[in-house]
C-alpha cells in the first residue's frame, strides 16, 4: 500500500524541477504497535514558501511493519523557492519506540 497524503497538492508525480534544497526532513516517532500494525498519522512542520514561513500539516498511511529507520517520501510538501514553483519533498524518519514488556 502507498503512503499518500489526503491532501495531494501536486496532483502525483511531476518532471524534474524539484529543488533539494527545498525538502523537509521531520521525525516520524511511532509507538511500536503504530509500526506493527499500520494507522493514520498528521504531521505538522513549517515550511518556507516564497518569503514566508507557513505551518502545514499531512496526514498519511502508515504501512503495517515499518520498521526503525526507515523513509517516507511525500512529493511536493516540503518547501518552495517562491509560489508559483514546484515545492521539495517532504522526508520523513521513522523511529519506532520499543515495546513495554509487561
Amino acid at each position: 500500500r502507498r503512503n499518500r497524503s489526503s491532501q495531494r497538492r501536486d496532483g502525483g508525480a511531476q518532471a524534474g524541477g524539484r529543488e533539494a534544497s527545498m525538502e523537509i526532513k521531520v521525525l516520524l516517532k511511532l509507538e511500536h504497535h503504530e509500526a506493527e500494525r499500520g494507522c493514520e498519522k498528521q504531521v505538522s512542520y513549517n515550511a518556507t514558501m516564497g518569503s514566508e514561513i507557513v505551518q502545514r500539516t499531512a496526514t498519511l498511511n502508515v504501512p503495517a511493519g515499518i520498521v526503525d529507520g526507515h523513509t517516507i517520501v511525500l512529493k511536493g510538501w516540503g518547501g518552495c523557492s517562491n509560489k508559483s514553483a514546484l515545492c521539495g519533498d517532504l522526508i520523513l524518519e521513522i523511529m519506532v519506540e520499543e515495546a513495554d514488556d509487561e
